[in-house]
């Protein structure tokens, strides 16, 4: 149907344009003047449309980038051109460059009407962005001048060179119907491949290029006829054409920039609104009058209240605390007066009522006009990031009470200045205060004969970060006393800049004293040789110096026998790589303590088992050695296989014991349930049950100890958490209506008291469940089981129901359940009870546990 209006559409207009320049037609024979006037005027129609169509798609190129409307519009500055030449070819025209005559204004014509179909059909193998990058839109511009020129030169220096189409005699050829026919064939084909480009894409600006390039084809046939119908088709046609161009490179390139800025309006909303959704910290928006307009999931999650709750309340009166409503109003009334609160601490309030630790920025929000509608608050949850630094704090609290109370010296020093010392510090070295000391070249205070050493280990401290191990240097006080003394440095941060800490003690009366113990050396070597222990001395590289006597009565060698041999000769194979290992990094870090047990082989072949300690030897800063301290412990250490084995067996028989009274217990439970299913007293029912969960929480402390790896620890988080959830399945209770809360901490709580803790909260809770909260009353339990001051266990449960009656007697309550919770905790915990039944009923049990 679309197709059959376009053809009739199209030849309404071909015949309504014929008709008019049929009619206009005789005005050519009233006089040869008005008859050329009539003639150029209609000649300049489609030589002005030409020009325009090549303007509007040269300038609109840039922002379109559509290459096949820019090749049209090159065509159709050819096409200008050409009609130009044929205006300028007439006989009544002055000569344009070769004499003028009807021959040659006709054979421009053809050329104009050839070339024209033969672009057209080349432009619809063109699309929108088919042509090469490197061929822009001036090589088409000069194309399209060159195609000219050549066209000019062959017209007016080589007519004869061109066929026949149009004689002087007012006939037409043979060569004018083959080309009719040829240029129709291609002119319908290029039709056919823009239809196909239009079911295609949708673009209308295709129909009216269609319109425009029949009706310039139709000219051309009418033209040798029906000059002004020729004329007024052709200027018709490139008006057509002219309207493709303004829809495909001006309309079209605007309509997608709009739908692009529409498109890009919402991916910058949706951006925006994802953002404000999904943002971690929490973003409010408020009128002038501190209304909440905006709430995003992250309030949501910080304060407590949904969106729908906060709608249009006042944001401070929420959740600011009423003692800080002062300040903050004056915070906002500067934010509404231009300026802006960034990043400010602040306290507010969650919907529990808990205070919460928050860092606030507010700013202003303006409309199109610049004015002030509205403020926006980002807020972000502090709370953890301020108890840390609470704790940083304290840490460095006591890590300087540590410093300033330590006997040994305590020393920073940055670029070789001292910049920190203790009150042991100025002890050591003379001085009244530490203040005394700060400022002064730490240098200046050792020893001249240390000093390149102590310059040494500060570079490698500075510049690998690395700790400098304890050495003993020389130190001059400042009244000029030369004193030992041992030191250790690290690297340290002091303010923000990379220091040194050394921690420095004066040993000169250890060295005094190391002289007093050469001068004993003998008695020590005699207590060595009678020891019953092996007494070793070793090189750096595992050579025997040294043996003790008792060597020959552990394994049958005498001392000489071994002195000079490598202690790897006497080592099982198998021990040697872990007994080197220790040994290697024991002489790399002489101040460690290395203890090593390995098999050594007696002089009979059997394996002995050897415990040995380590110490190296050192020989001023050198480590030359090392002395081991070996026991004989082949006994031992089958003895203890022995008691391992029998401790295994011992395990595996308790857990078994649990595993079997968890069992039994369960049996009673269920022959408990089974007897109540026969029974139709409620009451009776009751008591029935209540016995099967007291059971149930004996059983569960046997079950989790079968389970445990350890028993002398009990999970006691997860066995409340279970038995709890246990009576809330049993009374077909739902935790939405009544919450429960559990806090359990690291308790050291042990079988003997485990036991009667869970039958306590099984009866506190299941009263809590059965009258505390009648109806459709909703409420709160909370069990709570911690660590009390002076070593003792504070079991709490409450509810926040209706309550105990207050004239209620715990001593002389007939109730089971309570009176067997009196008893379980001041007879099996030994502990005490108090009762508060000011807001619901809470019971406080303190007790010492029994591991």
């Amino acid at each position: 149907m679309a197709k059959t209006n376009h053809g009739l559409k199209l030849l309404i207009v071909m015949v309504s344009v014929f008709i008019i320049g049929y009619i206009l037609e005789p005005f050519r024979n009233i006089s040869p003047l008005l008859g050329d006037y009539f003639e150029v005027s209609t000649e300049l129609l489609p030589l002005v449309m030409s020009f325009s169509i090549f303007v509007t798609t040269w300038f609109a190129y840039n922002k379109s980038r559509d290459d096949n409307s820019f090749f049209l519009g090159a065509s159709f500055f050819v096409m200008g051109l050409l009609e130009l030449f044929q205006m300028l070819s007439h006989p009544y025209m002055p000569d344009f460059i070769t004499p003028n005559s009807i021959q040659k204004a006709v054979t421009f014509r053809v050329m104009l009407w050839t070339i024209s179909v033969l672009l057209f059909f080349v432009s619809a193998h063109i699309y929108k962005d088919s042509i090469p990058g490197i061929i822009s839109k001036y090589v088409i511009f000069a194309f399209a001048i060159i195609l000219s020129l050549m066209v000019l030169t062959i017209v007016l220096f080589y007519p004869n060179r061109l066929p026949e189409v149009y004689s002087l005699k007012g006939s037409l050829s043979t060569t004018w119907f083959s080309l009719v026919l040829i240029t129709s064939i291609m002119l319908f084909y290029s039709s056919f491949l823009y239809l196909k480009r239009l079911r295609k894409t949708g673009e209308m600006n295709i129909i009216c290029l269609i319109y425009g390039f029949v009706l310039t084809s139709v000219s051309i046939l009418v033209y040798f006829d029906y000059t002004y119908s020729g004329y007024l088709l052709q200027a018709a046609g490139f008006y057509f054409v002219y309207l493709a161009m303004i829809k495909s490179s001006i309309e079209r390139p605007y309509e997608n920039l709009a739908i692009a800025e529409h498109k890009m309006r919402y991916v910058a909303e949706e951006k925006y609104r994802n953002l404000f959704d999904n943002a971690n910290d929490a973003i409010v928006i408020t009128d002038l009058d501190d209304r909440i307009i905006s709430w995003n999931r992250s309030a949501e999650n910080i304060f407590g209240w949904s969106a729908e709750e906060v709608a249009e309340k006042k944001f401070s009166e929420l959740v600011v605390p009423p003692r800080l409503h002062t300040e903050m109003n004056h915070i906002m009334n500067n934010v509404i007066s231009g300026n802006m609160a960034m990043g400010f601490d602040f306290v507010n309030l969650h919907k529990d009522g808990n205070e919460i630790d928050v860092s606030m920025t507010i700013s202003h929000l303006l409309n199109s006009e610049h004015n002030i509608i509205g403020l926006s608050s980002i807020v972000r949850d502090i709370t953890e990031r301020k108890r840390v630094e609470k704790a940083l704090q304290e840490s460095e609290d006591r890590y300087r009470m540590l410093v300033e109370l330590s006997p040994n010296a305590i020393a920073v020093y940055r670029e070789g200045k001292i910049v920190f010392m203790n009150t042991s510090g100025a002890r050591l070295l003379g001085a009244e205060n530490p203040k005394q000391l700060l400022g002064k070249n730490i240098i200046d205070f050792v020893h001249p004969d240390y000093r390149e050493l102590f310059h040494d280990r500060v570079q490698v401290i500075l510049n690998e970060g690395q700790e400098a191990p304890l050495i003993e240097e020389k130190f001059i006080r400042l009244d000029m006393k030369v004193i030992d003394v041992e030191e250790v440095a690290m690297p340290f941060i002091y303010r923000g800049n990379p220091a040194v800490q050394a921690v420095i003690t004066d040993i000169t009366e250890r060295k005094l004293a190391a002289e007093a113990l050469r001068s004993s050396e003998e008695q020590f070597r005699s207590l060595i040789e009678n020891s019953s222990d092996i007494i070793m001395i070793l090189s750096d590289n595992g050579k025997i110096f040294y043996l003790s006597p008792s060597i020959e009565r552990s394994f049958g060698y005498r001392p000489e026998e071994l002195i000079g041999k490598n202690i790897s000769e006497l080592i099982h194979p198998d021990d040697l790589p872990g007994f080197f290992e220790v040994f290697i990094r024991k002489i790399q870090n002489p101040n460690t303590t290395s203890s090593i047990e390995f098999r050594a082989r007696h002089k009979d072949g059997a394996w002995r088992i050897l415990e040995s300690i380590g110490k190296t030897l050192p020989h001023g800063l050198v480590v030359t050695g090392m002395v081991l301290n070996s026991r004989d412990i082949t006994e031992r250490k089958r003895d203890e296989e022995q008691i391992r084995s029998s401790l295994h067996e011992k395990e595996v028989l308790l857990r078994e014991i649990h595993h079997r009274v968890k069992n039994n217990m369960q049996v009673l439970s269920s022959l408990l349930r089974l007897q109540s299913d026969f029974c139709k007293d409620k009451n009776v029912i009751e008591m029935f049950n209540e016995s099967r969960n007291r059971i149930i929480s004996m059983s569960l402390i046997h079950e989790k100890l079968y389970l445990s790896k350890d028993f002398t620890k009990i999970d006691l988080k997860g066995y409340i958490n279970e038995m709890v959830n246990g009576l809330f399945q049993s009374y077909c209770l739902n935790k939405s209506k009544i919450a429960l809360n559990i806090y359990v901490e690291d308790v050291p709580l042990g079988i003997e008291s485990a036991i009667p803790c869970g039958l306590i909260i099984n009866e506190l809770v299941t009263n809590s469940l059965k009258y505390a909260f009648p109806g459709d009353r909703n409420g709160e339990i909370k069990i709570i089981l911690r660590l009390a001051e002076e070593n003792m266990i504070e079991l709490v449960i409450s509810d926040n129901g209706i309550g105990i009656p207050k004239s209620l007697n715990m001593q002389k309550i007939e109730s089971l359940g309570l009176h067997l919770v009196t008893m379980l905790a001041e007879n099996q915990l030994m502990g005490k009870m108090n009762m508060n039944i000011d807001n619901g009923t809470e019971f406080q049990i303190r007790f010492r546990g029994v591991k």
